[in-house]
Formats: structure tokens, C-alpha cells, sequence
């Protein structure tokens, strides 16, 4: 993607109260009073005039993730906040420009794509980044979030 234009993120406590779970994610206390943020929306617009929207929620799918563009959008939900390690599964769903399913992908092993990295690094895939491009990347991201 293009180089950010505008960006907006926003936190919430929607819930509360939570039960509070021991080291073997059995309830230990019920309704303990919380205030930390429970809702995570990020949005942001591109030079290019896409658009980024992301929502983290403490419920089902907690990750919801959506690019929207001129020629349609991409709609990715996860029952986890990470993708690459989410425990349940996740859906990437493509739609046209009249907003047509083209293509949806569920994916119920997110884990294989941490494997399939390992794996193109072992071998020396150069479709992976090197460090002088991940450093180049990281850099251009200074520029956006200078904090």
C-alpha cells in the first residue's frame, strides 16, 4: 500500500465487568470491574484514496479487518487479535466493485503460515524480506508514527 494520508484510532470499554480466569482458564471471580479498553478501532486513508479499517473487540470474531478500494473490498475476520496465531479460524472474503462475493478463503489452521515462512526462509525464498528491506519499511513507518 501507498504512504498514509489520514489516520484515526479510537479506544472503548463496552464491557464493564469480566470474569477473572486462574493459569488454568477456569472463572476464578466473577463481574471484576475493568476499564481497560475492550474495543480497538483503527482507520486510516491512503494517498491512493483506499481505505483501512480494522476493529479488535472482546467478542465473537474479536478481529475484524477491512480494506476497502475501487474495484471492491476485503473483508478478513479472526476469533483471535493475531492472525498469524489465532486459535479458532479465519475467514478472507473478496468482493467486486457491486459488492459480489468473488472469493472466500477459511482458513482453520492460521499456524501453517508461520510454518510456510520457517520453511521459504530455510530455503532462501526471495520472495521473503531481507533485513535491508524490513529496515527500509521500518523507517518509511517512523515517517507515519513518529512516536
Amino acid at each position: 500500500m501507498d504512504d498514509i494520508a489520514q489516520f484515526q484510532s479510537l479506544l472503548a470499554n463496552q464491557r464493564k465487568t469480566t470474569d477473572l480466569v486462574d493459569d488454568k482458564q477456569e472463572v476464578a471471580k466473577h463481574f471484576v470491574q475493568t476499564d481497560t479498553a475492550d474495543h480497538i478501532f483503527l482507520h486510516r486513508f491512503h494517498v491512493s484514496g483506499a481505505a483501512f479499517s480494522l476493529s479488535v473487540r472482546a467478542a465473537d470474531p474479536v478481529l475484524r479487518w477491512n480494506i476497502y478500494g475501487t474495484k471492491g473490498q476485503i473483508d478478513i475476520s479472526s476469533f483471535s487479535p493475531t492472525l498469524n496465531l489465532s486459535f479458532g479460524r479465519n475467514t478472507v472474503r473478496v468482493n467486486d466493485a457491486d459488492g459480489n462475493v468473488t472469493e472466500q478463503v477459511v482458513e482453520k489452521r492460521p499456524r501453517d503460515n508461520i510454518e510456510g515462512v520457517y520453511e521459504a526462509f530455510a530455503v532462501g525464498d526471495a520472495r521473503l524480506a531481507s533485513f535491508a528491506s524490513a529496515l527500509e519499511r521500518h523507517r518509511d513507518g517512523r515517517k507515519d508514527f513518529p512516536f
